[in-house]
């Protein structure tokens, strides 16, 4: 079947660049193929910001050094306390999309641009799992 289309040109929004302040987060997409520029592993969590037009990517380095051991820890126990409803001790994965959590957004500037930020995440309650099912999609 060919596809029938009459293209109309919209206008493509920038994402929002949200004040500082606490929001609620959910994961859309988790990636744990990735490496750093010294070869640890390395998860990229996307999270969109509830209620606005922007998502964030979050990385998470796993530290081979065992004198950095600790920030991988630490950036994991983030996670646990601000996403419940995810497993202490999962590793991420794409059981982790869907699921819902509270983040302290801030900001970082990068050559010449300024993005969203996770500064922390923070203690959160378990909510229900968002629906991220393709039945939405407007096509």
């Amino acid at each position: 079947m060919a596809i029938s289309w009459k293209f109309e040109e919209v206008e493509i929004k920038d994402y929002e660049i949200v004040p500082d302040g606490e929001y609620d987060v959910r994961i859309t997409y988790v990636d744990d193929s990735k490496t750093t520029s010294n070869g640890d592993p390395m998860a990229v969590v996307t999270l969109a910001v509830v209620g606005h037009n922007c998502t964030i990517n979050h990385r998470i380095v796993f530290f081979s050094n065992p004198d950095q051991r600790e920030i991988t820890n630490r950036n994991l126990t983030g996670i646990y306390r601000g996403f419940p409803n995810i497993i202490k001790g999962s590793m991420p994965s794409k059981v982790w999309v869907g699921k819902v959590g509270r983040a302290q957004i801030g900001h970082h500037e990068y050559d010449g641009k300024v993005y969203n930020d996770v500064k922390k995440f923070l203690v959160g309650e378990k909510k229900p799992v968002a629906d991220v099912s393709t039945d939405d999609l407007p096509f």
